[in-house]
């Protein structure tokens, strides 16, 4: 997975940035697949226990669709979809390289929150149905605290939107 914005944009609170999501398949599939990629919390992953959020804390807004990659030109998509729970993107593509990366364009949006998540992966052949490769970060979303003793940090304000550098030039 890469980020198009930058680290502070997309480890802040509240925050709506686009990413990439890359998939390399390792099999070539002439009749294609269908892709499902999820966020998820796995309560016996250490960084999502620490986590004070519930299931559904990160969500995928807006479409995707499929963007150049550093394998080359984005193969194209039968379809795109985000699901209603904003959990899950599904995607579908008629002819399947392996090693070819195949790389969705998104946006997330981040809980208010301090919370880490992971994504899961697969892919699923068309004619069959079979379960045919499986994909997973563990860590691929975070939301990271903001520390309020950084006072040279500008980020804190007091009462009417006073920034607490103001409070601190005038001691």
């Amino acid at each position: 997975m890469s980020n198009l914005a930058t680290i502070s944009d997309y480890q802040r609170a509240g925050a709506i940035f686009s990413t990439n999501i890359d998939i390399t398949p390792s099999i070539t599939l002439a009749k294609g697949g269908n892709f499902t990629i999820k966020i998820y919390n796995d309560q016996t992953n250490v960084n999502h226990q620490a986590s004070t959020s519930g299931l559904l804390d990160f969500s995928f807004l807006g479409i995707c669709y499929s963007v150049t990659s550093p394998s080359g030109p984005p193969p194209p998509l039968n379809f795109c979809t985000i699901s209603q729970d904003f959990s899950s993107i599904s995607f579908s593509i008629s002819s399947i390289t392996a090693g070819q990366t195949i790389r969705i364009r998104t946006e997330i949006k981040n809980p208010l929150y301090v919370s880490k998540r992971g994504l899961r992966a697969h892919l699923v052949e068309f004619i069959s149905g079979v379960l045919i490769e499986r994909y997973q970060v563990q860590v691929a979303f975070t939301v990271s605290q903001i520390a309020i003793n950084d006072i040279g940090a500008s980020r804190l304000y007091l009462f009417w939107g006073i920034s607490s550098d103001t409070m601190n030039s005038n001691a």
